[in-house]
């Protein structure tokens, strides 16, 4: 591993403030515009019950996650509605704990630039794809998924 001459690598290394810190921000959140979190989870839950509906319309192969509810009654599609919820609710709870952690619901991430909504929306992207893996390797290792908070408290992560 070469490190440049300089010391610009040191803040990706380095801890930094509490105040700065991956749990301060998940733990004290600045949301101005309270409605962005509970739309985002009604959009990522949305998004997979559409999916859920094309994926039966076209007989398309179907996702691990959609198995029918066998304590539903057997109504149309009815018993597949269920798992589509639970793994939208998923999806939307991994989206806004990276929108908390990329600081995505302050004002400054919506109300300024294009440039700076960007940035941080693909910080949000990044950090939910990281627990979503986390996550599912948790679950087939046979982890509780409850793990995953613990592995956010450390303070040893940090969003670059």
């Amino acid at each position: 591993l070469v490190l440049p001459r300089n010391d610009s690598w040191k803040r990706y290394v380095e801890p930094r403030a509490t105040d700065e810190g991956l749990a301060y921000m998940l733990q004290t959140p600045k949301i101005d515009d309270p409605g962005l979190p509970i739309a985002d989870s009604l959009v990522s839950v949305s998004g997979t019950v559409l999916l859920t509906a094309v994926i039966l319309l076209l007989g398309a192969p179907r996702p691990s996650w959609l198995v029918p509810s066998p304590w539903v009654p057997q109504w149309r599609s009815l018993p597949f509605v269920v798992p589509a919820i639970t793994h939208g609710s998923s999806l939307a709870s991994c989206w806004v704990l990276g929108a908390l952690s990329a600081r995505a619901f302050e004002k400054e991430a919506f109300a300024d630039t294009r440039r700076e909504a960007w940035i941080r929306s693909w910080k949000a992207g990044a950090f939910a794809t990281g627990l979503l893996i986390i996550g599912t390797q948790g679950f087939l290792m046979g982890y509780l998924p409850t793990n995953i908070l613990i592995l956010i408290s450390v303070q040893d992560w940090y969003l670059c």
